[in-house]
């Protein structure tokens, strides 16, 4: 195993909470964790700001908070918050649990946690691909081979087509699972780190929340899930007395019928300009009697255009629009030429770009007065929630300076946004300040965790009690296995933590690997960066 002579598992169960944990222990799953509990495992959750996979999974295995590490969301953006390209590595500025593992001679098995497969940035172990990326080689050669086997199963066993997103999400999992269980169980191969993040029950809460009231009415699920509890099983009964083990979550997830319409308010109060568009897609043309009845419809779109930007008529054209074309494909279809308001950042002064990331900028180009601006935003979603008398917000505050903070800071939200459970938010301008929500199932801020370890010194037990952040569950990790944490670790359990097992500043091996990494990647036209 290298240098390092302990093991240490983490688990993670992408939107699992406590709630969901006892209505799917009810029907039989998650005994390995129910164990745990039972052998005096340490129960807990943190709040997780913002709850969203990709931040809070890169800090859950770094340490740090997203400004450090770098990762806002799924995607890399520009100063006024627009998307420009997916992340990958390479945006992930800081090294993760396994890259630090590596450096002090112990080798990992990673599965499943984003940005680690493209490219692949070299450590000591084997790597298989997230669920973003499937189409990205595990590594080494041998463990490809095993992984794309079992995937290959799992997609025979339940089905993987485009119309079966559940499915596809299922055999992903089923496969880590099993190619896992294959690598630590059959072949016996040992690693310091096992690193595992599997992403069911986020994707059937999204699509299906219903399911989780009785997962056996979804083979797909059920098999996943079947699948993961022999491999958690497996890990308990071999490692659970001798060796840390954490299984835990990145963030909540609850059922959702309603959406807050966060535009809308930034634009009644003057916040927000917009522009006229439709969809960012060419009109199809299908040949045939269809075809022909399209073109007939196309002149719908012209009608709605013009009625859409009356004031008194919007709202009542809106929502008649969008009913007929939820009872209707071929509406669906030639909607795309409908003219939508959608925010303009350049000439807003606050606006939030993608409403599934909660987050608004301001716009620092436009602004006079940033700070002022911020603290206006923060101010008129606070009165929302006493002007409706419900409380719609979990979570408002400032982003960058203040749940996010560091060098990258600059890419976060100005301000960000938590619906409470049961809503979710929506991008929509013309429509009421709460409308249906499109979405099943969205994002809840609070995660659930359990903490295994064995009879060891008392500070390691205090420091697991401690944990109050997501960053805390690496640093945690490294002190046991009794590797320095990192310098720049964020956090007072990493304070408490170095000083019993000392410091270290990975980043300019991490950086050096990075930047060889990108040439590389650059030469062969396999990644953007």
């Amino acid at each position: 195993m290298g240098k390092i002579a302990r093991r240490a598992f983490v688990i993670g169960i992408d939107a699992l909470t406590w709630s969901l944990y006892e209505k799917l222990r009810s029907q039989g799953y998650f005994a390995g964790i129910e164990k745990l509990l039972s052998h005096g495992a340490i129960k807990g959750s943190v709040k997780c700001i913002p709850p969203y996979t990709p931040p809070i999974w890169t800090s859950i295995a770094s340490g740090v908070n997203p400004g450090k590490h770098g990762v806002i969301g799924f995607f890399d953006v520009d100063r006024l918050g627009r998307p420009i390209r997916l992340n990958t590595a390479l945006d992930v500025k800081v090294p993760r649990l396994h890259d630090i593992v590596s450096y002090e001679g112990g080798s990992s098995l990673v599965g499943g946690l984003p940005f680690t497969v493209k490219p692949i940035i070299p450590f000591r172990g084997a790597v298989i691909p997230d669920r973003f990326m499937p189409e990205a080689p595990a590594a080494p050669g041998w463990v490809e081979r095993v992984y794309r086997a079992r995937l290959k199963e799992a997609e025979e066993a339940l089905g993987g087509g485009d119309e079966e997103k559940v499915c596809r999400i299922a055999a992903f999992d089923k496969a880590l699972a099993e190619t896992v269980y294959d690598i630590l169980g059959e072949m016996e191969k040992e690693f310091n780190l096992v690193f595992l993040v599997f992403s069911i029950i986020d994707g059937f809460m999204h699509n299906m929340p219903e399911i989780a009231s009785q997962v056996n009415r979804s083979r797909c699920v059920k098999e996943a899930l079947e699948s993961i509890d022999r491999l958690i099983d497996f890990i308990v009964e071999r490692y659970g007395d001798e060796e840390l083990v954490v299984i835990l979550s990145d963030h909540g997830i609850a059922p959702t019928n309603l959406a807050v319409a966060i535009n809308k308010i930034l634009y009644d109060e003057g916040l927000l300009s917009v522009e006229w568009r439709g969809l960012e897609a060419d009109f199809p043309g299908p040949g045939g009697d269809r075809g022909q009845l399209l073109r007939l419809l196309r002149v719908l779109p012209a009608v709605y255009n013009v009625l859409v930007r009356i004031p008194g008529l919007r709202g009542i054209i809106y929502r008649l629009g969008r009913t007929l074309v939820r009872r209707s494909r071929s509406l669906a279809e030639v909607s795309r030429e409908a003219l939508r308001p959608r925010p303009d950042p350049e000439s807003s002064l606050a606006y939030m770009t993608v409403s599934t990331y909660g987050g608004i900028y301001v716009n620092e180009f436009a602004a006079d007065e940033v700070d002022a601006i911020v603290d206006k935003v923060v101010e008129v979603l606070a009165s929302f929630n006493e002007r409706l008398g419900v409380k719609v917000f979990d979570y408002i505050g400032r982003g960058r300076s203040g749940a996010i903070w560091g060098p990258y800071a600059y890419k976060a939200p100005h301000v960000l946004v938590v619906p409470s459970e049961g809503y979710t938010l929506a991008g929509s301008i013309t429509d009421d300040y709460i409308v249906p929500s499109t979405m099943k199932g969205d994002h809840t801020i609070t995660n659930m965790h359990v903490i295994s370890l064995p009879n060891l010194s008392s500070h390691l037990y205090d420091a697991a009690r401690m944990v109050k952040d997501p960053w805390d569950y690496a640093n945690l990790v490294l002190a046991y296995l009794g590797v320095p944490l990192p310098q720049y670790a964020d956090g007072r359990l990493a304070q408490l933590l170095k000083g019993k097992v000392g410091a270290k500043d990975y980043r300019m091996r991490y950086t050096l690997a990075r930047r060889l990494v990108r040439g590389i990647t650059s030469r062969r036209g396999d990644t953007k960066t």
